[in-house]
């Protein structure tokens, strides 16, 4: 029987639901987020240095890898949502067991 764990996106602020093999280990998605993010980061240093137009990594990722990218801002919306619905309903639950709300 295999264990399958959350990325290690999960435990961070991304939140990311995918899940792997190994605990500690991300997703693909999210293993593709991070390297771009590294490799932009490489990229627009040497080209500040050149005086090159910077370009963002959504914009990197947009343009190769869109499904991905679109995965992983659906999954990053989904989960502002999720805690803002979360954060809500602990403030009706508050007010309503504190007496404010009758």
């Amino acid at each position: 029987m295999s264990s399958h764990s959350y990325c290690a996106n999960y435990y961070g602020s991304i939140n990311c639901h995918n899940t792997v093999m190994k605990f500690g280990d991300r997703c693909a998605l999210c293993t593709v987020r991070w390297y771009s993010e590294r490799w932009h980061y490489k990229l627009t240093k040497a080209q500040a240095q050149k005086n090159y137009i910077n370009t963002s990594s959504a914009e990197l990722l947009e343009n190769g890898l869109p499904q991905a990218n679109q995965q992983w801002v659906e999954n990053v919306k989904r989960e502002q949502l999720r805690r803002e619905e979360e954060k809500s309903r602990r403030a009706r639950v508050s007010r309503t067991s504190s007496g404010m709300v009758r």
